[in-house]
């Protein structure tokens, strides 16, 4: 896997759960449509929940464009299924962040 797709893969998930407004269910949630798309485990989250502004995990998890699951790799992990990505950060930080694909000339 290059560090463009990690990069990409991480942006999507920074804006994710940037869109999320600190409601994703924990990792112990029922998956009642099914294991996430995506899950990204190993690394450094920043939630950036209001009511929580600095709390970090090591993984998170979304189905289409909802986030799924914050929380502790093995908790997190345990929610994937056999179609499911699996993305080891291997450390590295995710982020919410603003993707602006804008330019000025």
């Amino acid at each position: 896997m290059t560090s463009r797709y990690i990069s990409r893969s991480v942006s999507l998930i920074s804006a994710l759960v940037a869109g999320c407004g600190g409601k994703s269910a924990p990792a112990s949630a029922p998956t009642a449509a099914g294991p996430p798309d995506v899950v990204l485990v190993g690394g450094d989250v920043w939630t950036m929940d209001p009511a929580h502004p600095l709390a970090r995990v090591q993984a998170v998890a979304w189905r289409g464009d909802q986030v799924v699951a914050v929380g502790d790799d093995a908790a997190v992990r345990a929610l994937a299924g056999p179609s499911t990505r699996v993305i080891d950060l291997h450390g590295r930080s995710a982020t919410p962040g603003l993707v602006d694909a804008h330019c000025h000339l």
